[in-house]
């Protein structure tokens, strides 16, 4: 498994960016892929065991420290 760590970011202005903001008990996604997406403040993990595809335009709010997490891949 590789992990990737989200970079914090303030909120997005409204409609520009997708953002999740669950309050579910973390990973808010989860696959049989080999990434894995950690909190770039607390490292939680974010999604787990996502696959080696393009991912941008993402910011996953997470559910534990409440950080907003950019994530590219």
């Amino acid at each position: 498994m590789a992990d990737i760590t989200g970079v914090l970011i303030d909120e997005p202005a409204p409609n520009t960016r997708r953002t999740i903001l669950s309050s579910q008990t973390p990973p808010v996604f989860k696959s049989n892929g080999q990434i894995n997406v950690l909190c770039g403040n607390c490292k939680t993990v974010l999604c787990e065991g996502l696959a080696d595809e393009k991912i941008e335009n993402i910011v996953i709010r997470c559910p534990h420290c409440r950080g907003l997490n950019n994530v590219t891949i």
